[in-house]
């Protein structure tokens, strides 16, 4: 398992215990409002994802994530990165 596959399991795993919502069911069109994924769940979610995998989000970064898709590509980039 790479590491972005890592990252996606433990986003996986918190929209479902948080959310009742699993990633593999979502379209990438699909809007985080509308799946009730507000401002606090973006900050718990990324508060995780710096923990555990040393990743680094800037308040800009997340200011733009509109849908499942914008989440996604965030998550690609940010695993090269790091």
């Amino acid at each position: 398992m790479n590491r972005y596959e890592t990252i996606l399991r433990d986003v996986a795993e918190f929209l479902a215990a948080n959310y009742d919502i699993t990633l593999q069911s979502l379209a990438p069109e699909a809007t985080l409002e509308d799946l009730g994924f507000d401002s606090l769940g973006m900050f718990s979610v990324m508060t995780l994802l710096e923990n555990k995998h040393g990743l680094r989000f800037e308040g800009t970064m997340l200011a733009g994530l509109r849908t499942v898709g914008d989440l996604l590509a965030l998550l690609r980039a940010q695993s090269s990165v790091a």
